[in-house]
């Protein structure tokens, strides 16, 4: 161990010497042995350099130890967990991006301006995947945008675009990786960065409104409708193909849900002679019917969507299984018929229909 520091105690004289500081402090503080190399700068603890690179006493040295320990530690392993063999890396300014040798993608650091690309603003101290390509073959990183080519020779960029910087036709972030369009003239440049309309087609679910995204931009949060009886699957192209946030947009388009039943449902119900209006009632199918003077009765009617299911009526207090109800009235008078549909697996819908005959 003394001939690991013999050299540098030669050079440390009345002038200091900034080599011999560097040296005892990195290996105090990589190999544990700042005590020795405290006692090794002890003898010179009277020197003051003219430039005032060493100072008396000990608290110095350690303050400037953990200060080069801070400026030459050992670079970490950021995907040793994982073992993944990396083919390309570029560092940027407080963030880093690096491709591995499946052309999967993954970013880090910073991201205040959406630099990193996983369609947010959030800094990672971990690397993250950004999108679900595998086929980028180069990235290269800069102060607050980023550049990265595909397989096919496509160039995406991503981050800040506050000059330009993209080359995307906008100067607003592009939080996930972008196309950049080469094909057209500058004067083309504006109708190739137009605005394209994503149409929602919630197919029976609550109304969703169109928006407007630019051309080669990601789709982005995509809405979640309501529908009673159901639960939402995603949104489908006309394709068939389900649509995710990060889909680029080249075009205007229409996007359908699809849902999965988590009732089992009446297929019609039909009040003859009468005129329908809708009710409400919490997790109740309620109608209201209102007969005319004249017709003194009538027959709800019903038909089940699933052959599997069970229809039960209720005119009071006990359930009949049956598919019709005769209900009969006196002028002013009204009557609710409760239908009961089951089937196993899903869960029961109830409907309430209040039959009414009226007085004049």
């Amino acid at each position: 161990m003394q001939d690991l520091f013999s050299q540098s105690n030669e050079v440390l004289t009345s002038e200091g010497s900034v080599d011999t500081m560097v040296v005892l402090s990195w290996f105090s503080l990589q190999k544990g042995l700042a005590p020795y190399c405290m006692s090794l700068l002890h003898p010179y603890r009277k020197y003051v350099s003219r430039k005032g690179v060493l100072m008396y006493g000990k608290k110095i040295f350690w303050c400037f130890s953990a200060l080069l320990f801070l400026c030459l530690m050992t670079p970490a392993r950021a995907m040793a967990s994982s073992g993944e063999p990396v083919a390309s890396i570029s560092a940027g300014l407080w963030y880093s991006t690096a491709i591995n040798s499946f052309g999967e993608l993954f970013a880090w650091g910073s991201n205040g301006d959406g630099q990193l690309g996983d369609g947010t603003t959030t800094n990672r101290n971990t690397p993250v995947r950004i999108g679900t390509a595998s086929d980028w073959t180069a990235v290269g990183a800069g102060s607050s945008h980023s550049l990265a080519i595909n397989s096919s020779g496509q160039l995406f960029s991503w981050g800040s675009a506050s000059d330009g910087e993209l080359g995307i036709g906008q100067y607003r972030w592009a939080l996930t990786p972008t196309l950049v369009n080469f094909a057209l003239s500058d004067g083309a440049q504006e109708s190739a960065f137009s605005s394209y309309t994503v149409t929602f087609n919630s197919a029976g679910g609550s109304a969703v409104a169109a928006k407007s995204i630019t051309n080669g931009a990601a789709v982005g949060p995509l809405p979640t409708p309501t529908r009673v009886g159901y639960a939402f699957d995603g949104w489908y192209t006309a394709a068939g193909a389900k649509i995710s946030p990060t889909a680029p947009v080249t075009g205007s388009m229409t996007l359908t849900a699809r849902w999965t039943p988590t009732h089992t449902f009446l297929k019609s119900l039909k009040v003859p002679g009468g005129k329908f209006k809708q009710g409400f009632e919490h997790n109740v199918f309620s109608y209201i019917v209102t007969l005319p003077k004249k017709k003194a009765s009538t027959t709800v009617k019903v038909a089940k969507q699933n052959k599997n299911a069970t229809v039960e009526f209720k005119v009071g207090k006990k359930w009949k299984k049956a598919t019709t109800q005769k209900v009969s009235l006196k002028p002013g008078k009204s009557k609710t018929v409760t239908i009961r549909v089951k089937q196993k697996g899903l869960n029961t819908a109830i409907y309430k229909v209040k039959v009414t005959r009226a007085k004049k």
